[in-house]
């Protein structure tokens, strides 16, 4: 298990420190990767410093690497000096994690993030829950300028950051909703066009739930 801490003289003036050291763990799996040669399997919580204020990580690994190496690595991608590393029993790996995941520790820390913000993130090759089943939802690779344009009269439109989507450097998330143009769809029949697009409109009961 490491702990990586922060430096504050690193940090911008009025900087979150929260979301300073998620973007330098996003940049220290990028080294852990390529020093391993795959993909890190990881857990990582995120715990703020009673004393400073700083937030600082708890990451659970499936790899062993040189100490030296970690440090030096970690401060090069704007984390701090201090690098903790420990082994723990596998068979243990819950109870170290319980601490770091429930009683002052959390409520600590919770009030320091913004609503809905999550204190711990994990890789994709760690499933904690099982996947919900589709709900009638069809992904598109487009451009959103196309799609916008797509729309007559775009309704519900939101723009959101978000911290951290697995897979994909996004900074920003954005949704609207609406009915396409007739001239977006080549005239054709709006409810045809979802049905062709959706294999499972033949399910009654879910085309139903949909329209």
């Amino acid at each position: 298990m490491l702990t990586l801490t922060l430096d504050p003289k690193k940090l911008s003036k009025g900087q979150p420190s929260d979301r300073y050291i998620r973007r330098c763990w996003r940049s220290m799996r990028v080294l852990l990767a390529e020093k391993q040669g795959k993909t890190i399997d990881f857990f990582c919580v995120l715990e703020f410093q009673k004393k400073t204020e700083l937030a600082h990580l708890h990451v659970l690994l499936n790899s062993y690497f040189e100490f030296a190496w970690l440090k030096k690595k970690w401060q090069s991608v704007g984390g701090g000096e201090h690098v903790d590393i420990q082994y723990i029993d596998p068979h243990r790996v819950v109870a170290y994690l319980t601490k770091y995941l429930a009683g002052e520790k959390i409520v600590h820390t919770l009030e320091h993030l913004p609503k809905r913000a999550r204190i711990f993130t994990t890789s994709q090759s760690i499933i904690l829950w099982e996947r919900k089943k589709s709900t009638g939802w069809w992904i598109r690779k487009m451009d959103i300028g196309e799609l916008w344009d797509a729309i007559e009269t775009p309704s519900r439109v939101k723009s959101v950051p978000v911290e951290d989507l697995k897979g994909f450097p996004l900074e920003m998330l954005s949704y609207f909703e609406g009915i396409p143009i007739q001239e977006a769809i080549g005239n054709r029949d709006p409810i045809a066009v979802l049905k062709a697009a959706i294999p499972i409109w033949k399910d009654k009961t879910s085309w139903h739930d949909l329209s």
